[in-house]
């Protein structure tokens, strides 16, 4: 699964790994470019070009939910 954000400059992102069964308790995945969890199965890149982040997850369980926040 390919999840991406364009326009990464305008906003923070933040990837949130959620529980479906526990939806208040998220994990983060990554903050801006940098990966916050340990775990191979994700990978992340920034394309300076397009402004775009790019988050790959093998074997996938989780959906892309994205959320852009306001300046």
């Amino acid at each position: 699964m390919v999840c991406s954000v364009q326009y990464a400059q305008d906003y923070p992102v933040l990837w949130m790994r959620i529980d479906r069964s526990r939806q208040s308790d998220g994990l983060p995945i990554s903050t801006g470019s940098t990966l916050i969890i340990r775990d191979s199965r994700f990978s992340l890149r920034y394309d300076t070009a397009s402004s775009t982040y790019t988050l790959q997850v093998r074997r996938p369980y989780i959906a892309c939910l994205k959320k852009k926040k306001v300046k």
